[in-house]
């Protein structure tokens, strides 16, 4: 989708692509995007993948560039959505194009994956602006804090109050909890949002999912807006979200989770309030129902303040007027960094301990591949420099799991999973050839190592001595049987991609790979990926399949499973 601003632009900037993942994201940035561009191109990865799959979904991207070739691209990247690979090509093709990203999530994915994805980028746009200091101490200059919202978007749009309280969101963390309570005491409140629909005790209270105009009307429509601070994994991060500047924009009254962070944006008790737990929340809830005024003054005070300090347009014209005048990044050369790195194989282990001290006495770290792992070219790279920045022993990185006609049909999650596992269950899932240690690491604890080979089981990753790295640098060829209980917690169902691509390009190639996924499915009783099939089927009524033959194809898949 093409969008041109028909005015002035107010920068020298001719073209941008926006690759972002929801239309949510779109709303907040495409319209201040146009009012700074001649052209803004949108490129929604999710949608793009489901259509054609991650292979080729990748390579319409670098047509796009290629055919357009941007001043801008500007990803919203959380995954593995683009390959690496796909950030050299972008330069190889369109040698004057700066690549940035938003990083909205910084308090959880940091440290295991934005401040690695920025040496490949020209610049980050971060949401969580404590962490500005964090990107210049690694040496990335190029950041910009942008953590205000679209005015065109959220605005008064002086509707009737229909609603006492509502939530708009999905039920991660311990909102649920929150939610039941509110119930409990009787408090008369609405909910949307996707995952809601898996708890069957709040389905009367749930009102599916809002389109992003819906949304701005639920706001406007409610006399008190609620807002949630927890991020990333767990109940103890807090940080900065969209929602509570959406809300102050559109001139209406919130409830506010505590997070320190907002006490330097937003007066607390006059122009949001904010709750610390669940019987603050009934509490301010029952009293702001029964002070209409008040309300209304502190959503006014917030109104302005918003409107004057938190305008995303003003934002990005202040950022861009910077990047105008900054030079795109030349190719880099992803090699070791000058170290030397000793490959462990499967007969290194078996020649014995005393074999491996010599092996590797002279090395500076040790990967291992025991015969049944490809690596990116670029894990030894990025292995590296997660160690030396972090000072820590072990590099554990994600993994695919790899068949040779399915491809790579999982994603193991590696920190996601360290935080949601037991911590039998998560060394049962991970291998040595994800990791890469240092030699003095290595030699101290070679014993555990070759416990690890032998039983096939690692057992020494922890919180001290691990650096988690949220990048694909492996694929191994692994036929262990794992629970569906753990893959579900664990990993990412790959082969939704291109059995969707299938689906929406050719009739014979849908029926063979889906066959044959189900056959394997059935010969290593794979129970995960028969469920992911029943619960894909339902996406025939998902506002992310736009195409009536998808939909088509999704109602058998669903009738098949019946």
């Amino acid at each position: 989708m093409t969008k041109k601003f028909n005015g002035n632009n107010e920068i020298l900037g001719n073209k941008i692509i926006i690759s972002f993942p929801d239309d949510y994201s779109y709303q907040n940035w495409q319209d201040p995007l146009s009012r700074l561009f001649h052209k803004v191109i949108s490129f929604n990865p999710r949608k793009e993948r489901i259509l054609h799959g991650q292979e080729e979904m990748n390579s319409r991207f670098l047509r796009l560039v290629e055919k357009e070739k941007p001043d801008y691209i500007l990803f919203n990247l959380i995954s593995d959505e683009f390959s690496l690979r796909v950030f050299e090509q972008i330069r190889e093709i369109s040698n004057k194009t700066k690549i940035l990203n938003f990083a909205g999530d910084d308090d959880y994915q940091f440290e295991s994956f934005t401040r690695y994805l920025s040496i490949f980028l020209d610049a980050q746009i971060i949401y969580q602006r404590d962490f500005l200091k964090n990107y210049q101490d690694g040496g990335f200059k190029n950041t910009f804090v942008s953590i205000g919202t679209n005015m065109e978007h959220y605005k008064p749009l002086n509707l009737p109050k229909r609603y006492e309280v509502t939530f708009v969101g999905v039920p991660r963390n311990d909102r649920v909890d929150f939610i039941r309570y509110l119930v409990k005491n009787k408090v008369n409140i609405k909910i949307w949002g996707a995952g809601w629909e898996k708890y069957p005790d709040l389905k009367s209270i749930w009102g599916g999912y809002l389109k992003p105009e819906d949304f701005v009307k639920v706001i406007n429509e409610s006399k008190i807006n609620l807002s949630f601070s927890k991020g990333g994994v767990g109940n103890k991060t807090y940080h900065f979200t969209g929602r509570v500047f959406e809300i102050a924009a559109c001139k209406s009254f919130q409830l506010v989770e505590f997070y320190e962070g907002y006490l330097g944006m937003y007066k607390n008790n006059e122009e949001i309030s904010m709750f610390r737990d669940e019987k603050e929340l009934v509490k301010k809830v029952k009293y702001y129902l029964g002070n209409e005024k008040e309300r209304e003054k502190m959503a006014e005070r917030a109104y302005r303040k918003t409107v004057k300090n938190y305008d995303r347009k003003k934002e990005l014209l202040k950022i861009f007027k910077v990047l105008s005048r900054v030079k795109a990044k030349q190719q880099q050369d992803y090699k070791n960094l000058g170290y030397k790195i000793v490959l462990i194989k499967e007969d290194d282990f078996n020649e014995g301990a005393e074999y491996l001290k010599e092996k590797t006495k002279d090395s500076d770290f040790i990967q291992f591949n025991l015969g049944n792992a490809k690596f990116s070219k670029y894990k030894s790279f990025l292995q590296i420099h997660s160690l030396s920045t972090s000072k820590k022993d072990i590099s554990l990185c994600d993994y695919y799991i790899n068949e040779s006609l399915l491809g790579n049909y999982l994603l193991f999650k590696a920190k996601n999973s360290f935080y949601n596992l037991d911590k039998g269950d998560f060394d049962e899932l991970t291998s040595l050839s994800q990791i890469m240690v240092t030699k003095d690491y290595f030699l101290d604890n070679i014993q555990n190592f070759i416990n690890a080979f032998e039983e096939g089981v690692m057992e020494f990753v922890s919180q001290k001595n691990t650096i988690f790295l949220s990048f694909p640098l492996v694929s191994i060829n692994e036929k262990k049987r794992i629970s569906r209980k753990l893959i579900s917690k664990s990993f990412e169902p790959k082969f939704i991609h291109s059995l969707s691509a299938n689906l929406n390009n050719s009739k014979p190639h849908f029926v063979l790979y889906l066959g044959y996924l189900i056959a394997y499915a059935l010969l290593h009783r794979n129970w995960f990926i028969l469920h992911s099939l029943l619960e894909y089927s339902k996406m025939a009524s998902s506002n992310l399949v736009q195409s009536s033959l998808i939909k088509e194809k999704f109602n058998k898949l669903k009738f098949l499973f019946s």
